[in-house]
């Protein structure tokens, strides 16, 4: 087992991570936007049943790993003011408050979705808070 220590110190794992020869084709856009491929002749580094992990997979794991740490933070300190999280999606949090209390829900919100915890200090966090009857795009 490998596992990569997040900035929370929640680890990402990778059973069973081994070097394998095989063959594959990687595709990418080159720099006129077109598609291209290459053949690597090394070997590829597996893990678990037969899960390639290469640079940028590595990189979009610790990425959104990261997201969901910082979302589930806000969640929990959301909650714990009183606002009920009814749902959540990607990087959005909807709570479900009387219309009297929305102004209040919205800054509560907005400052629990803005707050920095202190693993991630430095890092710029925003967010667009606003006031529906309902959920929409």
């Amino acid at each position: 087992m490998v596992r990569c220590l997040l900035p929370s110190g929640r680890a990402l794992r990778y059973p069973r991570l081994r070097l394998e020869d095989r063959e594959r084709v990687i595709r990418y856009l080159d720099e006129m936007g077109e598609t291209a491929e290459f053949t690597p002749e090394e070997p590829s580094l597996v893990y678990g049943q037969d899960n390639v992990l290469y640079g940028s997979k590595l990189v979009e794991n610790v990425v959104q790993a990261t997201a969901r740490d910082l979302l589930a933070e806000a969640i929990l300190c959301i909650e714990s003011r009183g606002l009920s999280v009814v749902f959540h999606v990607h990087d959005e949090v909807a709570v479900m408050a009387p219309t009297e209390k929305a102004d209040e829900a919205k800054w509560i919100v907005e400052e629990e979705m803005t707050r920095v915890p202190t693993w991630a200090t430095g890092l710029p966090i925003a967010a667009e808070v606003q006031v529906a009857e309902r959920y929409g795009k």
